[in-house]
């Protein structure tokens, strides 16, 4: 299959201009085998869930309690944006609008390869060093810019979120799945090849929250080693 015709099989409409282009361009990994499988969705396939507990262990603030009298706001960023999605007795996720869905609790972690596709190793070393150095305890938070903070278990949640955009890619590509929720911590898609992010409006940088680009670790995890994107070879 090419991206077009497997678009087309699927539903999706694509503009006209765009088709010469997609009819051109094979699937990644695809082989004879491969393109005589049938990958299309099944319109009652189901969707699939991914999560890991180890994004339950990543704090960006201490933990949140509302006993004895009202307590500051928690950051908008914190453990409870997980937690209403996949709690077992109250997570939206577990109401019998979603019983349909498929549940992958333990998402694989991302493997270094995928990581560097996208961050600079220095990066990617600076903040697993940064994690392993604070004690385990949900109150040890340090902050890694003014709106982006990290705990003990962050890098690990990080790579695990990472791995389970690449895992929820490979399932929907292979058509295992019609679609794929990661309901994971930290977000994943401001950081850049070293971290921060800078424009005009904040010229000191931002994470944004995220650790990892999980989105586009996610997107190049499709992309064979020996596809060249300009002058890079990845």
């Amino acid at each position: 299959y090419t991206p077009a015709k497997l678009a087309q099989r699927r539903g999706m409409a694509i503009p006209n201009d765009l088709v010469s282009v997609l009819n051109n361009a094979a699937l990644p990994g695809a082989s004879v085998d491969d393109q005589s499988r049938d990958l299309i969705m099944d319109p009652d396939s189901k969707t699939l869930i991914l999560c890991h507990e180890l994004c339950s262990r990543h704090h960006s603030c201490p933990p949140i309690t509302r006993a004895g009298g009202k307590s500051s706001d928690p950051p908008p960023e914190n453990i409870r944006r997980l937690n209403v999605l996949i709690n077992e007795e109250t997570g939206i996720f577990r109401t019998s609008e979603f019983s349909g869905c498929e549940w992958e609790t333990d998402a694989r972690r991302a493997s270094i390869a995928d990581i560097l596709k996208v961050h600079e190793y220095s990066y990617v070393d600076s903040i697993s060093l940064s994690c392993s150095s604070l004690p385990e305890h949900p109150s040890a938070i340090a902050n890694v810019d003014g709106d982006t903070a990290i705990s003990r278990w962050s890098f690990e949640a990080a790579m695990r979120a990472a791995g389970s955009a690449c895992e929820a890619v490979d399932k929907v590509m292979s058509g295992d799945f019609r679609n794929a929720f990661c309901a994971v911590r930290p977000p994943g898609h401001h950081a850049g090849p070293r971290g921060l992010v800078v424009c005009p409006n904040d010229p000191t940088g931002s994470h944004g929250f995220c650790l990892l680009n999980n989105v586009a670790i996610g997107a190049y995890s499709i992309i064979e080693d020996n596809v060249t994107l300009g002058d890079n070879n990845i």
